[in-house]
């Protein structure tokens, strides 16, 4: 069974391997389905299995192209002159800071959008080219949200001391071993597909509850096979889909936890004017929240607030405090962001976090702050209440 194969050789997590099964099913049933979720396959450090797992994938898909760095023309050219099972290790190292590579594989998440148009030759003629084709992604720590939006997610776990895997050398006698039962398994799946790719199109599977809209388009191919091949993989697709989709809340968009976490803080504070650079040091200050080392280690600053924020229609502006005149935002900017993207309060809110954070808040941060009279701006704040106070002297901090 293919599904035991992926567990001999790695450790997954739970559900893992029925949905990495069915994704290099619907990698040979490619032109049956309309959308291409991406496989991603993430772990936390290093010696997770990662690669291996990668190596594993690849003997068992059509055409399969591994590569460790690719540049956006050639993704686009390969897939348009060879359409291959593209596989992309070390994706972490090239892929989140580069927003065409990015916008290039989002583009072949449907077939209808799959492609993109260049000026080739000397003359320049428009051409278009394909970007629809299965492709495997693998990193480090997570992927850019866009793409991760897209994807069946697994992520990889380092084993314990007392779980035993079996280990594979490629050119080993074993490893020739193994990779001549992975082709035989490939074939099988190929003949399924080529027996079976005009019946699912007809199939029109029941979505679990619980799935987002674009989970449940990732997830739908995958339950569509499920769904052919019968029981008991209907109900293992439908766990897995229910457990893996519940499982990407940990890599929810840098945007909407920016929104989240400033709405709590909106909640413990009621005047209705605040500076950029306070609401980053406040954002800087929580715990177990992205934005200390928002960018290569460094805190979040002003410039990459502003630009999170433009993505939901927020501009920042010229405000005036008691501390002066400085760029800033208005809480009312924030009330139609607040209502279209955010369903649920985070579970734990930053009225529970801001007490101790503010108590750490270091001297220089509120400098210029202290004895200042209450504007009309800022009247609606409770003297008496010393949470908004504090975040008050740190909103209103100019460097």
């Amino acid at each position: 069974m293919l599904s035991d194969i992926m567990v001999k050789y790695v450790v997954l997590p739970k559900h893992a391997a029925v949905a990495i099964t069915l994704w290099i099913m619907r990698a040979h049933c490619d032109d049956a389905f309309d959308i291409s979720p991406r496989l991603a396959i993430l772990s936390p450090v290093k010696r997770c299995g990662k690669t291996t797992q990668l190596e594993l994938i690849a003997k068992l898909l059509p055409r399969p192209l591994p590569t460790s760095n690719v540049t956006p023309s050639v993704i686009f050219r390969v897939i348009e002159k060879h359409h291959p099972s593209l596989l992309i290790d070390e994706a972490d190292s090239f892929m989140r800071e580069n927003e065409e590579l990015r916008g290039i594989v989002n583009s072949g998440h449907r077939r209808d959008s799959a492609s993109v148009l260049r000026n080739v030759e000397e003359d320049h003629e428009p051409r278009r080219f394909s970007t629809w084709a299965p492709m495997v992604i693998a990193a480090i720590g997570t992927l850019p949200d866009t793409i991760e939006d897209r994807s069946i997610v697994v992520s990889m776990r380092r084993k314990q001391p007392g779980e035993a895997v079996q280990g594979i050398r490629w050119n080993s006698r074993h490893g020739e071993t193994v990779k001549a039962n992975l082709q035989t398994v490939a074939r099988a799946i190929a003949r399924w597909s080529f027996d079976h790719s005009r019946r699912l199109k007809d199939i029109d599977p029941a979505i679990p509850m619980g799935l987002h809209d674009r989970a449940a388009d990732n997830w739908s191919p995958l339950l569509t096979i499920a769904n052919a091949i019968g029981e008991p993989w209907i109900g293992q697709a439908n766990a897995a889909a229910v457990a893996l989709s519940t499982n990407e809340t940990k890599t929810e968009p840098r945007g909407i936890e920016l929104l989240r976490d400033l709405a709590d803080m909106f909640k413990a504070d009621a005047r209705e004017r605040f500076s950029s650079q306070g609401l980053c040091d406040a954002l800087a200050l929580l715990e177990e929240r992205p934005w200390a080392d928002f960018r290569r280690g460094k805190p979040i600053s002003s410039a990459q607030l502003a630009k999170l924020l433009r993505e939901f229609g927020i501009q920042s502006q010229s405000i005036r405090t008691d501390a002066g005149v400085h760029r800033g935002y208005y809480r009312e900017a924030f009330d139609d962001a607040f209502a279209r993207y955010l369903a649920t309060t985070s579970a734990q809110s930053c009225e529970e976090l801001l007490p101790e954070v503010l108590q750490t808040l270091p001297c220089s941060t509120i400098e210029n702050t202290s004895n200042h009279a209450p504007s009309a701006a800022c009247s609606t704040v409770a003297p008496e209440n010393p949470q908004s106070d504090l975040l008050e002297e740190v909103c209103i901090h100019v460097d």
